[in-house]
């Protein structure tokens, strides 16, 4: 009982981190899916950079047994799940996030050309990707909600510390004052309770990924022809999967409710900001803002 209550407190402290990352995720993943079906035909997506490297993927995990594709999905993902933990400070993981939605969006468009422009195919590729991915993505998530938010909350005692510092004329000094050490002592529990949430959830997390794999090498194939032949079957599972997204996330974690409130805090702290009134988040908001674009120019 202490488990699953801990557990609880976990997502509800993280839901708003969470529910951003699948909004912007899944947003990115249909803009990609809309723009690579609908901006090109299919002899010209099928030239493109993206579209070869996906095709050459797919040709080197297809050559590979049951059980060697198996292994194969447990150390990529695990250790891009361990990439992610990381690299917390600088972001990384939710700008990986969406480049993955972004990725997915290239392969459903690549079964819709390579089928010659087949709705089906991109829709029951789209599918079968959450017979998995519904404890695949959903472990990134849960990781990726709990880095974004750990990022965050570093900078913004980063940035805490330099104002404490600054008022107390030690803002160079190797050695904390009496004062922030007072303030150290003060965030004491928040701490323990903020890294004992992280734990839980990053150990969810790769729970999840973890069991994917399997379902990935030996379920999602079947379903996918499945999805293939009986396209409202497709629909109504892809339905299903967002309604549990909403209802899990959204609803009863409370994920919308966070996400709005943390971007009018957000709103008003860039109105802060061009005020020229400090606040230890605008570091947060500067270091996401930068790392954003350092990763748009190396991922895209």
């Amino acid at each position: 009982m202490d488990i699953a209550r801990r557990t609880f407190g976990a997502f509800r402290r993280n839901s708003s981190a969470i529910g951003f990352v699948i909004l912007v995720s899944f947003l990115v993943m249909m803009f990609s899916v809309g723009y690579h079906i609908l901006a090109y035909d299919s002899s010209e997506f099928l030239q493109e950079p993206e579209a070869q490297e996906y095709e050459n993927a797919v040709g080197e995990v297809g050559a590979m047994d049951n059980w060697a594709r198996t292994r194969y999905y447990w150390s990529h993902n695990l250790r891009v799940a361990g990439l992610y933990v990381a690299t917390t400070p600088s972001y990384l993981s939710f700008h990986l996030s969406v480049f993955t939605g972004y990725s997915v969006g290239v392969a459903t468009s690549y079964w819709y050309h390579i089928l010659g422009a087949d709705a089906n195919a991109a829709l029951a590729f789209l599918a079968g990707i959450f017979v998995h991915g519904a404890l695949e993505l959903t472990g990134a998530f849960i990781i990726v909600g709990a880095t974004l938010r750990a990022a965050w909350n570093f900078w913004k005692g980063i940035g805490h510390m330099i104002s404490v510092a600054s008022k107390s004329g030690t803002l160079w000094s190797w050695r904390f004052s009496r004062r922030e050490r007072k303030e150290l002592r003060r965030y004491k529990g928040k701490v323990k309770e903020f890294l004992t949430d992280f734990i839980i959830l990053v150990g969810l997390g790769a729970f999840l990924i973890f069991l994917a794999a399997p379902i990935e090498v030996y379920v999602s194939p079947s379903a996918i022809s499945v999805f293939y032949v009986n396209p409202l079957i497709a629909v109504a599972f892809l339905a299903v999967i967002a309604l549990l997204y909403i209802s899990v996330f959204f609803v009863w974690f409370r994920g919308m409710r966070a996400v709005g409130g943390d971007f009018g805090s957000v709103r008003n702290d860039i109105g802060d900001a061009f005020k020229l009134r400090w606040r230890s988040t605008h570091l947060s908001l500067l270091m996401f803002v930068a790392f954003s674009i350092i990763a748009a120019i190396l991922l895209f």
